[in-house]
């Protein structure tokens, strides 16, 4: 995995909260409070355990050091252990605990325009455009196959602008959408993207398929 320089997570590495529930009592013996935030009934009482997990403020902590450990350790696992390497590694981490922009800021000094913040429907509404563009880039493509074509010259330059605002941060999506067509897109090394259908035999009626699945 070290010769990567690019490492997406679908989630934080967090465990079931019985295993920070038994380091808990391993450390501070049976008298901590090993209760939830979700288990507290009171709802004045929850609103002092605003954004977290746990009741007793050391196994939040215990809980808060161990999860930025065990992110930081698959971090590590990157290209970024090479110290002799000057390549950019770009780490995607995707969740929805509003804090743990906090904590991963304190830990890896991210700066705020690092951090987005993508409502899910927005999402869909961007992968539904990002279809759209897809099967109209086939369509264009469809005529000469395994030929590499700029974005502009497939889409003009709404489509370029397309593909430049949302590379970073859909790379991912975009690549897997694309793919369906049959359309793989090779980067060069000045950075340009260019687009290529692959011509395997069996593209002729992708459009109508990929259709099918996205619905």
């Amino acid at each position: 995995m070290s010769q990567y320089n690019h490492i997406a997570l679908l989630n934080l590495p967090v465990l079931p909260p019985q295993a920070y529930k038994l380091q808990a009592i391993a450390l501070y013996g049976t008298d901590i409070d090993l209760r939830l935030v979700r288990d507290v009934t009171d709802k004045e009482e929850q609103k002092l355990y605003k954004e977290q997990w746990f009741v007793d403020p050391r196994l939040q902590r215990l809980f808060e050091q161990q999860m930025k450990a065990d992110l930081s350790q698959i971090i590590h696992r990157t290209s970024i252990r090479n110290i002799n390497s000057d390549a950019k590694v770009i780490v995607t981490l995707y969740h929805n605990k509003p804090k743990t922009n906090k904590l991963l800021q304190e830990v890896f000094h991210i700066p705020n325009e690092n951090i987005i913040k993508v409502p899910l429907q927005q999402n869909e509404k961007f992968k539904e455009k990002c279809y759209e563009w897809a099967e109209r880039v086939y369509e264009y493509l469809r005529g000469e196959p395994n030929r590499e074509f700029t974005a502009k010259k497939v889409g003009g330059q709404p489509f370029k602008d397309f593909i430049n605002k949302n590379w970073e941060q859909h790379k991912t999506e975009i690549i897997t959408i694309f793919s369906k067509f049959n359309i793989k897109i090779i980067i060069k090394k000045n950075g340009y993207k260019y687009f290529m259908l692959v011509d395997d035999g069996v593209f002729e009626n992708v459009s109508e398929k990929v259709k099918k699945i996205s619905i």
